[in-house]
């Protein structure tokens, strides 16, 4: 069990602060300057970061890039996981509410992330 933290660490901490995020009533920023569409930004780069995480985590356990282990857990994983966030948002945290657009979001981080990932990881990050 130990020897899974230590080589998905990362994605858990990732995955962990998200769902946190994700389900907390209120965060504090009073004081950042906001935009249209920041809450859609956020989501893909919070799913963008859980993606390079994953594929990082995985690389390191030696799983190839272009496997269906590697396409299901650093795409697939992160856009269910965003649906069952939304899906919480919307039954059991008010005042959060679930939208389709965040999702969206969310899954647009996810693949993004895995493509950055693909190129990136193998020439940063060595497999232990």
């Amino acid at each position: 069990m130990l020897r899974f933290f230590r080589l998905y660490g990362l994605s858990w901490v990732v995955g962990i602060t998200i769902f946190y995020v994700c389900i907390a009533r209120t965060l504090p920023v009073d004081h950042v300057p906001s935009f249209e569409g920041m809450d859609k930004l956020v989501h893909c780069l919070m799913y963008l970061a859980f993606a390079v995480a994953l594929c990082i985590d995985h690389y390191r356990a030696g799983v190839p890039f272009l496997s269906k282990r590697m396409i299901i857990m650093a795409v697939a994983f992160p856009i269910l996981y965003g649906g069952l966030i939304e899906i919480l948002q919307e039954n059991f945290f008010p005042p959060r509410t679930g939208e389709w657009m965040d999702w969206l979001a969310d899954s647009l981080g996810a693949v993004v992330g895995y493509l950055l990932s693909k190129s990136l990881v193998p020439r940063y990050v060595k497999p232990w």
